[in-house]
């Protein structure tokens, strides 16, 4: 199914949401295969210019990051053959490698993410409030355990046990083993 949700021209909303959500992982691929910042952050906006021209080929049933740092793996090409003065160059392979394990860890992360969703709806909820008042309102310990009227102590362990049966959790859902 290709991604087509606005008029030629026009921004797209679900393209903005997607580039927004992955856009440092292209910039962490871009930067892992020209080692440069400036550089990187040129072939960053090649990149989202023909993601923009491309985006209507998108298969929404394809992970979009693995899609872009395809994309943006013949920017990379391209920069390295327009390159000929440059000293240190990356082979095709070389490349073709670092686009490959980027592809690899944007599938595992993504399984994270849904098994991080999973798990957060399997908590109980004073765990999932401690999880949220923690990152989501990105509060202190200190402030944490007051609003929940608990001493500064009991409110780490809660916490620190909650974090390790998450990890526990996702852990059993990107393995399999929670797989029915």
């Amino acid at each position: 199914m290709a991604a087509t949700d606005s008029q030629p021209g026009e921004p797209s909303g679900a393209f903005t949401r997607l580039v927004v959500a992955n856009q440092r992982r292209i910039y962490a691929y871009l930067i892992a295969s020209v080692s440069d910042p400036h550089e990187a952050d040129d072939l960053l906006q090649e990149t989202l210019t023909a993601l923009w021209r491309k985006f209507a080929e998108y298969d929404t049933e394809r992970d979009f990051a693995a899609w872009a740092v395809g994309v943006a793996r013949y920017e990379v090409l391209d920069y390295w053959r327009n390159r000929a003065r440059a000293k240190a160059r990356l082979s095709v392979e070389s490349i073709e490698m670092i686009a490959d394990e980027f592809a690899a860890h944007t599938e595992r992360d993504s399984d994270m993410v849904d098994a991080l969703h999973q798990c957060l709806g399997d908590l109980p909820e004073t765990h999932r409030d401690l999880i949220r008042l923690r990152y989501a309102g990105q509060q202190g310990v200190s402030e944490i355990a007051e609003r929940v009227g608990c001493s500064l102590a009991t409110c780490y362990r809660r916490l620190n046990e909650v974090h390790r049966w998450l990890m526990s959790c996702i852990d059993r859902h990107t393995t399999n083993e929670g797989v029915a």
